[in-house]
């Protein structure tokens, strides 16, 4: 189990970055951030290996003004003030993959589990490593994913 930070901003005037691209810095503890529609910044990281959420508020505050100066640093002229802050567990395999595959003790179930911040991204990757299966067609990555491993 991992506790992370997270924080929303206000929305900020102006052009925020080209693309509205999402960023994903991956030095350990990695952070992320992304735009939102209304042009808020939603942004998460700072991983630390615990099983229970931060309950005290400046705690979590203090962790997410770090998150803020990191991107600040990387955007300079970008005034980000945060209206949102929160923190939450999330569960990570041993491996660090996702379970996908064939359920080995029913045929006919499927599963697509991806944990941590990867778990929207494997979604498109183990869609594809379902259909071939229930096609009954090799996929040469359903062996290292699978749900029995």
């Amino acid at each position: 189990m991992f506790r992370t930070y997270a924080f929303c901003s206000k929305p900020i005037d102006g052009f925020i970055w080209e693309d509205q691209v999402m960023f994903w810095e991956t030095k350990n503890p990695y952070i992320y951030f992304r735009t939102t529609t209304d042009n808020r910044i939603i942004a998460g990281g700072l991983d630390e290996k615990r099983n229970r959420v931060e309950t005290n508020q400046r705690s979590i505050d203090k962790k997410n003004n770090k998150l803020l100066r990191q991107i600040e640093k990387m955007f300079p002229k970008l005034h980000i003030e945060i209206e949102f802050s929160w923190n939450a567990l999330f569960g990570a395999s041993k491996d660090g993959l996702p379970f996908i595959g064939k359920d080995p003790d029913d045929p006919s179930a499927f599963y697509l589990l991806g944990y941590e911040g990867n778990g929207t991204a494997y979604s498109m990757a183990g869609s594809n490593i379902i259909f071939d299966l229930i096609k009954g067609k090799t996929n040469e990555y359903s062996n290292i994913v699978r749900v029995d491993r």
